[in-house]
């Protein structure tokens, strides 16, 4: 029997050595669509504040906002059937401007979540983590679904590469494939 591949859950450590990337003022939050492509993109400048650059760099707005380095090594481990889009920004550190850019999934889809819920001692709960669909990510090493706002999802295999590259910032949480019930543990890392 092939062995399950294991997905990856892609946030940011509580590292105090890395700054914080601040939109300018007007940005809204939520820059980004949930889903299609992003036309009409005009570049933003962050400005870094309170630490060093990453190569996945936190922000005060709901974006993933990734060095060219991390960029350059997902677009290179991407699979044909991963979707990514770029939109350049710029991050002024107060000497120097970076550039970055954004990661965006143009095709998000719930399609590979699986609705969970469990009957337990009468009560019904219904879960709020997602819980993927193992065979609707097959061929898949880098994805998202709507809602997941700086959240995105790395196979076993992006994981090594990006970790091989030592790229910054970055903490990993393993995710429930269908048949796993998630754990508070794993959603709370």
């Amino acid at each position: 029997m092939a062995r399950r591949p294991a997905y990856y859950k892609v946030e940011y450590p509580n590292d105090p050595r890395y700054g914080l990337a601040y939109a300018p003022l007007d940005t809204r939050i939520i820059l980004l669509p949930q889903h299609g492509l992003v036309t009409g993109w005009t570049k933003l400048t962050f400005s870094l504040r309170g630490g060093l650059l990453s190569d996945y760099m936190a922000t005060n707005v709901l974006v993933r906002l990734c060095s060219r380095k991390l960029k350059t090594l997902l677009d290179r481990k991407a699979s044909p059937a991963d979707h990514l889009q770029w939109l350049p920004v710029e991050i002024n550190d107060g000497a120097t401007t970076h550039s970055y850019d954004i990661l965006h999934f143009p095709d998000a889809s719930r399609s590979i979540l699986q609705p969970i819920s469990r009957v337990e001692a009468g009560l019904t709960e219904v879960s709020s983590r997602p819980v993927f669909i193992g065979d609707a990510l097959q061929g898949r090493h880098i994805f998202s679904y709507p809602g997941a706002f700086v959240r995105f999802f790395v196979s076993d295999g992006m994981k090594r590469s990006i970790q091989a590259h030592h790229c910054t910032s970055i903490r990993f949480s393993k995710v429930d494939l269908d048949t796993d019930w998630p754990t508070d543990a794993a959603w709370q890392k």
